[in-house]
């Protein structure tokens, strides 16, 4: 092994090595010119004192120039000239160097958003979203389960559901069981299927629990909450208005193994939410959509009783200390028969707790239960969308 120093070298003294068979494509170029500027010259330039070459660091040194830099600390190695092109080789042989295992993801996931919890403008000017997919690509044959799969912990205020990415998630997620509404069966007069909350968004609410925290849904419906939630370590309780709704979602948990952990009874919101602790899910139904023909169903409400219910179900949320926090999940559509009411505004006036995280989804009809995809064939739905709030 020969000697080897550091020193600082003007980069007009420093030559490129003409045998030097490496090249970068101009955006890659951008992405090392944003890393240099960010972090510094971390890996010096390898220079070979006999010759006086860059060994290694072709590229850095480009960059550097670009930045404007005029001197760069450089490794000096002391080479012949056949050891010195090995090591030009070597150093950029990916057979010689580790690999990524599939924790890698948990770390994408985790720089993502910045403190602040908006989206980190280096995680493209580092080309981390091409790194992803290529490695995503790599493990794709080895990760069998979604729970398993890279998916982003969002944190931006704006989340968008007609996305490549969370199609692939949602389609994930129904290979393994999770019930769409297109195939529910119907149980009496309401199909055991009805108020399916979209998988992806299931998925960011439960992650982002503290682990092992019982989730007690209000307004259950569905057993695909049920499913993810349970994936996921946390015990679930499911409430409905309908014995047979209940019924439905008990066998369909079974099946799923998931007895242990969930269980469903028949109790109203509101005081199913005077019984609850640890975490309150309230994914509310939507006013006017007349999901069943139950006249206590909130969905068959006036918008004026609607608001009261809505109420008196806060002030059980309030009132009850042993509830730790709470989501309001809110399908504010704007239909033509109804209008528009701002159930969100509204929930927030009321609310004593402080609000911790507000979120807009922006999702496709599809999406919503199959009554609002029928209200938009028939062009009376405007606009819709989901807004989350956390207490």
């Amino acid at each position: 092994m020969g000697d080897i120093r550091l020193e600082m070298r003007k980069l007009e003294d420093l030559k490129e090595a003409s045998y030097n068979a490496r090249t970068i494509e101009p955006d890659n170029f951008k992405g090392l010119v944003h890393s240099l500027s960010r972090f510094g010259l971390v890996a010096p330039i390898i220079v070979n004192s006999r010759t006086g070459l860059i060994v290694g660091g072709h590229q850095r040194f480009r960059a550097l120039k670009e930045m404007g830099t005029t001197e760069a600390q450089v490794v000096l190695v002391d080479l012949d000239e056949k050891d010195e092109k090995l090591l030009n080789i070597t150093l950029n042989n990916p057979h010689v160097e580790g690999e990524w295992t599939e924790d890698v993801f948990d770390l994408l996931d985790e720089l993502r958003v910045d403190e602040e919890g908006t989206p980190n403008d280096l995680f493209d000017h580092l080309k981390f979203d091409e790194l992803e997919k290529e490695l995503a690509e790599k493990f794709k044959d080895r990760i069998k389960a979604p729970m398993d799969r890279p998916f982003p912990r969002i944190g931006a205020l704006m989340m968008d559901g007609t996305t490549q990415e969370w199609g692939d998630r949602r389609k994930n997620w129904s290979d393994v069981g999770y019930p769409g509404l297109t195939d529910s069966k119907r149980v009496g007069d309401m199909p055991v299927g009805i108020g399916a909350l979209d998988p992806c968004l299931t998925e960011w609410l439960f992650k982002s629990l503290p682990q092992g925290i019982v989730v007690h849904d209000i307004f259950g419906g569905n057993v695909g909450k049920n499913l993810i939630c349970s994936w996921l370590a946390h015990p679930y309780r499911g409430y409905d208005l309908h014995q047979d709704v209940v019924s439905g979602n008990q066998q369909a948990m079974k099946a799923h193994e998931f007895t242990a952990t969930s269980s469903w009874e028949v109790f109203e919101a509101i005081v199913a939410a005077s019984k609850a602790s640890g975490h309150v899910l309230v994914d509310l139904p939507t006013q006017g959509m007349h999901y069943s023909s139950d006249s206590s169903d909130f969905s068959n409400l006036s918008p004026k009783m609607y608001r009261t219910k809505v109420e008196m179900l806060i002030r059980q949320i309030n009132d009850n200390d042993d509830i730790a926090s709470v989501d309001f999940i809110i399908n504010d559509a704007y239909c033509i028969d109804n209008g528009y009411n701002d159930i969100a505004a509204f929930i927030e006036s009321k609310m004593e707790r402080p609000l911790k995280d507000k979120k807009l989804l922006i999702v496709p009809s599809g999406n919503f239960p199959i009554i609002v995809r029928q209200l938009s064939a028939q062009q009376r739905l405007i606009k819709n969308h989901i807004t989350i709030l956390r207490y």
